[in-house]
């Protein structure tokens, strides 16, 4: 489909490495995100609690919070280009 639109090429994103997986401790989720100051991110690792809790596997827990982390880090990629791009049309980036 060609929607005039220029591919990007994703090998060449400059995506900031925010935040982790991590795995908890002993008798804890086995998986957990954190942000950039080692803090948990509460409303994701609820989430994963509440997998958890329905018995999925860590594994499971694990790929999702990677697949959050990923999303997370392209999240703030995006911000970060826009705020850079609206500073730079209004000439204070």
């Amino acid at each position: 489909m060609d929607d005039g639109i220029e591919p990007r090429l994703v090998e060449v994103l400059d995506v900031p490495r925010l935040g982790a997986v991590v795995r908890g401790n002993a008798g804890s989720l086995p998986w957990r995100l954190v942000d950039e100051s080692g803090a948990g991110v509460n409303h994701v690792n609820l989430w994963l609690a509440d997998l958890f809790a329905c018995d999925n596997s860590p594994a499971t827990l694990r790929a999702y919070a990677y697949d959050l982390l990923s999303w997370s880090r392209s999240s703030a990629h995006c911000r970060f280009r826009g705020l850079r791009q609206r500073g730079a049309k209004s000439g204070t980036g």
